[in-house]
């Protein structure tokens, strides 16, 4: 069998900030590893900066498939689980989560290489969970000063599940104006 020398992206626990360039890259090898896997019905629900993975070549791969679980076309799942700072608000109601939750934890990992920090933080888990169920993304100076990002990040980090870019599949995360450089 294959074996992947990689390395996790570690200095991403440093928050740090990355060119809008090196995000757009980082986003697209993203949403193409859930794209693959959302193509098999599978929800990862744990995707955050510890499981994407660097391999020797500079790509992304999608890693830890320890919370994944299928979930058939129109199904929710109703399992409470994942990593707090990337839950996202449908994940902490009552109706279900489906594949949509990879697409707002996208929108926060986006959100967290613009500015260094993911959308909604608190030291407080049951604090976090309230910003993420009832506040609006406060945009940072960065992010408001790259049009394009914003206008991405915005479509993804919608509390609906059903409004949210994504919910129709991977293309229309894909054919957003904020990949137009790749």
């Amino acid at each position: 069998p294959d074996t992947i020398r990689s390395v996790a992206l570690q200095f991403q626990k440093e928050r740090q900030r990355f060119p809008i360039d090196h995000v757009r890259v980082y986003l697209y090898q993203t949403l193409k590893a859930l794209e693959y896997v959302h193509n098999k019905r599978i929800c990862h629900r744990d995707l955050k900066p510890d499981n994407l993975l660097v391999d020797l070549d500079g790509h992304l791969v999608l890693a830890d498939f320890g919370f994944a679980k299928r979930i058939a076309d129109g199904a929710r799942s109703h399992t409470f689980l994942g990593t707090p700072e990337y839950i996202s608000p449908e994940m902490l109601g009552e109706q279900g989560h489906g594949l949509g939750v990879a697409w707002w934890a996208l929108g926060e990992l986006g959100d967290e290489r613009v500015d260094g920090e993911p959308p909604f933080t608190h030291e407080q888990t049951m604090e976090l969970y309230h910003l993420v169920l009832r506040s609006k993304v406060g945009w940072s100076r960065r992010v408001q000063s790259h049009g394009a990002i914003q206008s991405f990040l915005a479509r993804l980090l919608i509390k609906d599940p059903d409004k949210r870019a994504g919910a129709h599949g991977a293309d229309e995360v894909k054919l957003d104006g904020f990949f137009e450089r790749l």
